[in-house]
C-alpha cells in the first residue's frame, strides 16, 4: 500500500490479498531455495573439509563422521538439493504467472473503482503489496548468514586447536626420540662392536616402524606368535643395516 492508493470496498480488497498471497509465495520460497541451497552446499564443503569437526560441531554427543546422525544428514541434504535443484525454472515460471494475475487484478480493481461512487459504505485500506524478490532474498541471507558466521566461527577455532595440539605431540615426540636415542647410545657402549650394531640398527628399524608407519594389531599379534611377515621385514632390515655399521666402522670385511 502507498499513500496514493484509495480505500476499496472489502470484495476487492480480499481479491488484492488473495493475489498478493499468491505472488509474496512465489517470491518467498525461490527466495528461500537460493538461500538454502547456498547454505548446503557450504555446508558440505565444511564436512568435505573436515569431516570430524563437522560431526563435532552437529552432533557433539557422537562426534562420528561416520555414525548414523552425521550419515544421514549429508545424506539428506545432498537430497534436497537434488530435489528442488530441477524445480526453480518451474518456480519462477509459476511466479511470473502469479505476477501477471496480480497486475490483472490491480487493473480490474481500479476500473471498478472509477465506476462506483466515492462515498461507497464498507471500504478499508489498500492491502499491502508483497515483499520485492530481492528484499526476501535479503531477508533468507541475513537468516542464514547469522547461522554459517556460527559454525565457521566453531570450525576455525577447531583448527587452531587442531594445529596446537599436532606442533604439541609433534615436539613430545621429538623428545621421546632424542631421549630413546640417547639411551640406545648408552646401552651399545656396553657391547661388542657387533653386538652394538645389530642392537642399535634393530631399534633404529623398530622406531622407524612404530613412529613413521605404524605397525597394525594384527602385525603386533602376529610378532607376538612368533609368525609375522613385518617382524621378518624389522629383522632382514636391521641386519642389513648392522652389516653397513660394521663395514663403514672397519669392523668387517
Amino acid at each position: 500500500m502507498t499513500a496514493n492508493d484509495p480505500d476499496i470496498p472489502k470484495k476487492l480488497a480480499a481479491k488484492l490479498r488473495a493475489a498478493y498471497s499468491r505472488v509474496f509465495s512465489g517470491r518467498d520460497k525461490i527466495a528461500y531455495i537460493e538461500a538454502k541451497g547456498r547454505d548446503i552446499l557450504l555446508e558440505l564443503e565444511e564436512y568435505e573439509l573436515d569431516s570430524a569437526a563437522y560431526a563435532a560441531l552437529h552432533y557433539p554427543s557422537v562426534p562420528d563422521p561416520s555414525a548414523y546422525p552425521t550419515v544421514t544428514r549429508i545424506e539428506r541434504l545432498q537430497d534436497w538439493l537434488d530435489d528442488k535443484k530441477p524445480k526453480i525454472p518451474g518456480y519462477h515460471e509459476e511466479l511470473l504467472a502469479a505476477e501477471v494475475l496480480m497486475e490483472s487484478a490491480e487493473a480490474e480493481v481500479l476500473t471498478l473503482l472509477r465506476n462506483m461512487r466515492p462515498n461507497t459504505p464498507g471500504r478499508e485500506p489498500w492491502p499491502p503489496r508483497p515483499a520485492t524478490l530481492q528484499a526476501l532474498r535479503q531477508h533468507w541471507e541475513r537468516d542464514y548468514s547469522k547461522q554459517r558466521k556460527k559454525s565457521a566461527k566453531y570450525l576455525q577455532a577447531r583448527q587452531e586447536k587442531s594445529a596446537r595440539d599436532a606442533e604439541r605431540r609433534s615436539v613430545e615426540k621429538q623428545s621421546f626420540m632424542d631421549e630413546m636415542a640417547r639411551n640406545i647410545q648408552v646401552k651399545a657402549s656396553t657391547m661388542s662392536p657387533g653386538r652394538a650394531a645389530a642392537y642399535v640398527s634393530m631399534m633404529e628399524v623398530l622406531q622407524e616402524r612404530l613412529f613413521g608407519d605404524p605397525l597394525s594389531l594384527a602385525d603386533f599379534y602376529e610378532i607376538a606368535q612368533g609368525q609375522s611377515d613385518a617382524m621378518k621385514g624389522i629383522i632382514a632390515e636391521a641386519e642389513a643395516r648392522a652389516i653397513q655399521r660394521l663395514k663403514e666402522a672397519g669392523n668387517l670385511d
